[in-house]
């Protein structure tokens, strides 16, 4: 070869090339979409960290999130969240008081079951760019706006996306009255077998209800 120069221009202009190609949003977005909606159950440890003006400082609250199908089971150190799909039972474990509701979307709400796919219809994106986390993952964060007509309680969404995984890593909500709550998912677990006794509300638990 007259010029080997060329070769290794060749060669690393190809490698150059190849680190270079990512996913696209809507692709990040749909295969991260088919994948929550393909999961039979999910097991889900988080910190949600609330940002608000209201009170003196940010909480951050550890929780874990139970997901099948339509029913969900969110537990913290002093609060239940369980759904049968069709009503929505909140239990304070301090005073061991529950109330129950039905499971509505009435103002435009998201419920823990629908964290990973409630992005599916109803919202403009954007994305804002791909950094390593500290974990080392590449992670797309993407800003969603409601379109005209969504009816939601939150003025702003932001998705962060494993785009090797294609999974959510964290979602943060803004509330339109002002708090504004991340969800940070520490650990995921895929299709564990989940019985349906953990999203049935015991009565007989709380009789002050």
């Amino acid at each position: 070869m007259k010029n080997p120069f060329i070769f290794f221009l060749f060669v690393f202009s190809g490698v150059t090339l190849q680190a270079q190609v990512k996913p696209s949003k809507n692709e990040v977005l749909k295969k991260t979409l088919e994948n929550a909606k393909s999961y039979k159950t999910m097991a889900v440890d988080m910190t949600i960290h609330i940002e608000t003006d209201f009170f003196e400082k940010d909480t951050n609250v550890t929780a874990r999130l139970l997901i099948k199908g339509e029913k969900f089971f969110l537990s913290s150190e002093k609060h239940h969240l369980i759904s049968d799909g069709e009503y929505l039972y909140s239990i304070d474990t301090v005073t061991n008081k529950a109330d129950k509701e039905y499971l509505t979307h009435s103002s435009g709400e998201i419920w823990p079951n629908e964290l990973f796919t409630f992005f599916e219809e109803g919202f403009t994106s954007i994305a804002t760019g791909i950094k390593k986390d500290e974990k080392g993952r590449e992670i797309m964060t993407i800003e969603l706006s409601p379109e005209k007509g969504k009816k939601t309680k939150y003025l702003s969404t932001k998705l962060y996306i494993d785009i090797n995984k294609f999974q959510l890593t964290q979602v943060n909500l803004r509330d339109k009255n002002g708090p504004e709550a991340h969800f940070i998912f520490t650990s995921i677990i895929i299709d564990e077998e989940l019985d349906d006794k953990l999203f049935t509300f015991d009565a007989s638990k709380y009789p002050e209800r």
